[in-house]
């Protein structure tokens, strides 16, 4: 594996790891007030905002493997 790719998965680890966490308590936690509707709202925002940032990374990621020096050492 690519340093660079392993660090940033090190250095991410423990943020996925609390979004995990805090995806399952909201989605399986009984709220307080028993408002279903705003606690699905929060579950969608939830997930809305973790997608964009899922699809950030891979875009970043993506973009940098063309100028990977693995890959221009594979042209040569």
């Amino acid at each position: 594996m690519d340093e660079n790719l392993r660090s940033i998965l090190t250095g991410t680890a423990g943020l996925s790891a609390g979004a995990v966490v805090a995806l399952l308590l909201t989605i399986l936690r009984r709220p307080v007030d028993g408002d279903q509707v705003g606690r699905e709202r929060t579950a969608r925002l939830f997930l809305i905002g973790l997608t964009a940032q899922c699809m950030h990374s891979m875009e970043e990621f993506v973009t940098e493997i063309a100028n990977s020096p693995l890959l221009t050492a594979v042209r040569l």
